[in-house]
């Protein structure tokens, strides 16, 4: 048995392989963020030094972190954490991983919002992480908000965000659920709500169905439960020109857009993500 000490590199090539073998979609990144996390190696010195060996210590935390992610759990739970709008975000079982789909969101905001400086006030409903007001705070400067969200657990790790991004100046969060909000009006709302239909969780892939949450999944019988509660509280919620983004899923443009409407709000616009789905309302009064 050689005495030379395997090397970053060395394990980054077996740990591709694995994922691979295990039918992980991107096991190149994946494979890179394992080892990095699991040494304590920078991106920068993994892809100039791979020779630099794995301390044995790595090795072992290595081999479950592969374990684990070829078992099916989310890389995000594994490692801790997840970027969203160039932002890195604590992530654990507790909340909604951070997906690319919800920065549509921000896109549309951006472009609705022309105004950078202005001081807008901003609720997040179902905050998670709180990587939708983390990201509209970090860009309108001079904005302030609120998160909330019903888990306890959640409103913790959203809180952590918020402290290490330096936003916690700018951005409260709060344990409470929309039914028993009480706010000040607000100009802006954001809102990635659970909107999968209760009969289509089961056939959800295995490290959503069984390692995120479900409250921050299931939308009820039809998926649209919550639409209908927020819409309802939409009007006494928004201040003179104030807007909403709402995430929706798939094929639900129509039936969440009939929702707002029947409350009297005005849906203004429809984005679609980077798969081309529809995958956000612009709601107005």
């Amino acid at each position: 048995m050689s005495s030379v000490p395997a090397t970053a590199g060395d394990y980054m090539t077996s740990a591709h392989a694995k994922l691979a073998a295990a039918g992980i979609e991107n096991p190149s990144l994946e494979a890179r963020l394992l080892v990095e996390a699991a040494a304590g190696i920078s991106q920068s010195k993994l892809r100039g030094y791979p020779e630099t060996p794995l301390p044995h210590d790595a090795q072992t935390v290595l081999a479950d972190f592969l374990a684990r992610r070829t078992g099916g759990e989310p890389l995000a739970h594994i490692i801790g954490q997840r970027e969203f709008w160039s932002l890195t975000f604590k992530v654990t079982p507790d909340t909604l991983i951070p997906r690319p789909d919800s920065e549509t969101l921000i896109d549309t905001l951006l472009d609705h919002l022309t105004d950078r400086e202005k001081a807008y006030r901003a609720l997040d409903i179902g905050t998670g992480t709180g990587c939708l007001l983390a990201a509209f705070l970090s860009e309108f400067p001079n904005a302030t908000g609120i998160g909330i969200d019903q888990s306890g657990p959640a409103t913790k790790v959203a809180k952590e965000n918020l402290a290490k991004l330096g936003l916690s100046d700018r951005g409260d969060v709060r344990h409470i659920s929309w039914e028993a909000l009480n706010v000040e009006p607000v100009d802006v709302i954001l809102c990635n709500p659970p909107y999968i239909p209760d009969t289509e969780i089961p056939a959800l892939e295995p490290e959503v169905r069984d390692f995120e949450p479900r409250a921050a999944l299931a939308g009820g019988v039809d998926g649209l439960d919550a639409y209908r509660a927020i819409a309802s509280l939409l009007p006494s919620l928004f201040a003179p020109e104030a807007c909403a983004v709402f995430e929706i899923g798939l094929g639900q443009r129509h039936d969440v857009q009939a929702i707002f409407e029947q409350s009297g709000l005005v849906v203004q616009e429809v984005r679609t993500d980077l798969a081309s789905i529809e995958r956000c309302l612009l709601v107005t009064q």
